[in-house]
């Protein structure tokens, strides 16, 4: 499995609600279609932890949000990337992001992976 994350800043001069609903939406849709991609998660970032209890502050995070994209292989992911479909989604960041967003490829351990089905449905 190969993932890779970008962390995410919304425009300033959009209120949160709307880029939100931009990216749930028509973002998701066009990042939906990447071909090869096996799994795309969005995190909205709601409040900033405690440097001392862990705990939310009420405070805004540094960041809005982070998308994860998971790929069989590196190989899929460059073909991905190289995709037209890739490319529309680049094209429409600026729409809500606001400026280039910062990626990393990971390398993932899992520490603990708890089997429960959380009743989620993708979108």
């Amino acid at each position: 499995m190969y993932k890779v994350i970008w962390l995410a800043k919304f425009r300033q001069d959009k209120s949160r609600e709307e880029v939100l609903e931009w990216w749930r939406g028509h973002h998701a849709e066009l990042a939906r279609a990447t071909p090869g991609m096996l799994r795309y998660v969005q995190s909205h970032w709601t409040q900033a932890l405690d440097p001392v209890t862990q705990l939310p502050t009420g405070e805004p995070p540094v960041w809005d949000g982070h998308a994860e994209h998971w790929f069989a292989d590196r190989e899929s992911y460059e073909r991905a990337m190289a995709s037209p479909e890739w490319a529309a989604t680049q094209v429409d960041g600026p729409n809500g992001f606001e400026r280039t967003l910062l990626g990393a490829e990971l390398e993932e351990t899992v520490i603990s992976w708890h089997p429960m089905d959380d009743s989620r449905d993708s979108i």
